[in-house]
């Protein structure tokens, strides 16, 4: 056997001894985790500071005990409390705010976000929070640089909305950083804060978002005794805030929980009902999909506070922890590589030395590649290989599977690119010197492609992750490997998550935040001059209180099911209908003109009072009523013409409801 075909099969022996180590440990380690878990259930552990958080969630419990179909243990826990049961492995889960997690994840491996909490303030979905700095309205105190030397009140050091949100804010703006002397450190709850200010305590407060307002409502505070400092334009966001805002609380997995565990009860709190039942008796509106713990990351960095002590803004750590995977495999290459080439040296020593070797070492390479076949044979990966040509050398039993081939007959020696990659997803076709696995061959670099097409034999086609290798010497590139799997579920998956976060779960109608953003593209194209005005009804269901009160909510969530089928039945394609809030709908008619809006109103109502719907065999009436106006190229946003068109509805409602007004503005479409 020559030196070459000898080279050739070491090289498909690295190929195997690169995939397998890195499947078995994954057994392994799944293995351990299971394990770890034991029978006793799951554990969920809830960051809190009040002594009543334990009864509060506990109803999430019950929710994920029925759809995982075990028993699910609600823990609250302080942050000592927290970071103790997790090194000692009792809770599988935890939801804490951003800053602990971010504290947490090096030391214990925590997962990433598996999803974000969204909270209900007075009905309102609210996914991001920020911190508010504010003072007496007959303090001096008028801006941030007036804090300097000041008494300042806080929860904590280590409060994310209470205290290190206004910090990075003093630093962003070049000023310095509260003395220790002049802090007022409260403990929680906020309350605290806000009473050591109205005592004369302290001079300033730092608390979250959201506190003083809540304060106001509950009538233990005047709205015109306190004043906001540095107070941030937010669109959208109902509460007074002195900082930029930042994502609400994560929830993250523990390094012994079971992937599939970690899916499905990442599944159920994304499934949780907005606003549900479950959701009510916490006080949240329900979880969405991970948002961008980032812009939190960068300012722990730049405050220094655990576990971003150092100085250095990039430390080997650092390095490590994002590259750990790229630099395993990379030293593991070498070392394979190195001793690759130990091994051809000391053959090709031997092989001149001793002529009657030569068939010794052949029959230990002829066994060797007998096992490098069965190996790459147990791979449940597709695998082939292919010449500098693009033609086929081998392929294995997983990849003939995948490509619905019988044999190897079928595929050896034939274009690859040709056979199975030369169609994009759309039909279109895709021109060889575009395709990664022929730029690989041309220029030697291994490349990966996340979102790549093949299609089997019988012309259906299947979304493939695939990963090329180059293969070659000093005398050039000899070929390539191509290794790929079928990623159908897992972009199932990703399409089911996007569509459960831009729609509404009961009516399956645009959701609010999506609305907003529909609605921004189309005022752009008419501030344009692109597109003529559009027209915006909102819709209420007459006395929805009523019907809840005397026939049950199911009752209203099948009149809320058959108002979105209405609604969607009746308009065209390009109309936006959104579920805006409880029994609330907004429609936007892009090109849509007075007339024509108003005849779609009528009709809508009209067909409304003469529906019938059935809950539980019970037959409910409703009517609608409804405001209308216009989005023209004046309005300087989206929130201007809503509440026009909430004024008109209003109208319509104090004018005996089951009617129609129109925004007296609406005369300029």
């Amino acid at each position: 056997m020559t030196a070459a075909v000898l080279h050739r099969l070491l090289i498909v022996l690295l190929f195997v001894g690169l995939v397998l180590p890195a499947r078995g440990g994954l057994a392994l380690e799944q293995a351990g985790a299971v394990a770890g878990l034991g029978g006793d259930g799951v554990s969920i552990g809830i960051l809190a500071t009040r002594p009543q958080a334990q009864a509060q969630w506990a109803p999430l419990g019950e929710e994920l005990r029925a759809h995982l179909g075990q028993p699910v243990r609600i823990v609250a826990l302080d942050s000592e409390s927290m970071e103790l049961a997790i090194r000692r492995r009792e809770v599988d889960f935890i939801l804490t705010n951003p800053a602990n997690y971010l504290r947490l994840a090096g030391p214990f491996h925590l997962s990433a976000p598996l999803c974000s909490l969204v909270v209900s303030e007075e009905g309102v979905p609210l996914n991001v929070f920020g911190g508010v700095i504010f003072t007496r309205a007959d303090s001096p105190v008028r801006q941030l640089s007036d804090l300097d030397g000041r008494k300042i009140a806080v929860s904590t050091l280590n409060s994310l909305g209470g205290y290190q949100m206004q910090a990075f804010e003093l630093m962003s703006a070049g000023l310095k950083l509260p003395d220790t002397r002049h802090l007022v450190l409260t403990g929680m709850p906020y309350d605290r804060v806000v009473e050591a200010v109205l005592e004369g305590k302290a001079e300033v407060g730092f608390v979250r978002t959201g506190v003083l307002e809540a304060m106001v409502r509950e009538g233990r505070l005047a709205p015109e005794t306190m004043r906001v400092l540095h107070r941030q334009n937010l669109p959208h966001f109902p509460y007074a805030s002195s900082t930029r805002l930042y994502p609400e609380w994560v929830f993250v997995g523990m390094p012994q929980v079971d992937t599939d565990l970690a899916r499905q009860v990442t599944a159920a709190l994304l499934a949780l009902p907005h606003d549900g039942p479950t959701a009510r008796k916490i006080g949240i509106w329900g979880f969405t999909i991970p948002m961008d713990y980032e812009p939190v990351r960068e300012m722990m960095r730049t405050l220094r506070v655990p576990p971003f002590e150092q100085a250095s803004d990039c430390t080997l750590a650092d390095v490590w922890q994002r590259y750990r995977m790229a630099l395993i495999a990379a030293l593991v290459l070498a070392a394979l590589n190195l001793g690759l080439l130990v091994v051809v040296w000391r053959k090709q020593r031997r092989l001149m030395e001793l002529n009657a070797t030569i068939r010794a070492q052949g029959r230990e390479i002829e066994s060797q590649s007998t096992m490098a076949r069965q190996l790459l044979g147990a791979l449940n990966e597709g695998v082939y290989g292919v010449g500098p040509d693009g033609r086929c050398t081998f392929i294995n039993p997983a990849a003939l599977r995948l490509l619905g081939y019988a044999s190897e007959a079928e595929v050896l020696g034939k274009d690859n690119h040709a056979l199975f990659h030369r169609w994009r997803a759309d039909g279109t076709f895709y021109p060889e010197e575009q395709c990664p696995i022929h730029q690989t061959l041309q220029d030697g670099q291994a490349r990966q492609a996340e979102d790549e097409w093949f299609w089997r034999k019988d012309g259906t086609g299947l979304p493939v992750s695939l990963r090329v290798s180059p293969v070659g010497g000093d005398d050039g590139i000899r070929g390539a490997v191509v290794a790929f799997h079928d990623i159908t579920e897992r972009k199932r998956l990703l399409e089911t998550l996007r569509h459960q976060a831009t729609h509404d779960e009961l009516t399956g109608l645009v959701n609010r935040r999506h609305l907003f953003e529909l609605a921004e593209r189309e005022h752009a194209r008419i501030r344009r001059g692109q597109a003529s005005p559009a027209a915006i009804i909102m819709v209420d269901v007459d006395h929805f209180k009523r019907i809840n009160d005397t026939y049950g909510h199911l009752a209203g969530d099948a009149i809320l099911r058959h108002l979105g089928q209405f609604l969607c039945a009746k308009l065209r394609t390009t109309d936006i209908a959104a579920r805006y809030g409880g029994e609330e709908f907004i429609l936007m008619l892009p090109s849509t003109d007075l007339d024509a809006a108003l005849r779609l109103a009528a009709r809508l109502r009209e067909e409304a009072a003469a529906s019938t719907v059935y809950s539980d065999g019970q037959p409910l009436h409703f009517t609608l009523s409804l405001g209308l106006t216009a989005l023209t190229a004046q309005d300087p946003s989206l929130d201007v013409a809503i509440a026009r068109a909430d004024e008109a509805l209003y109208r319509a409602k104090m004018g005996g409801r089951n009617r129609i007004e129109v925004d007296p503005q609406y005369g300029g479409v």
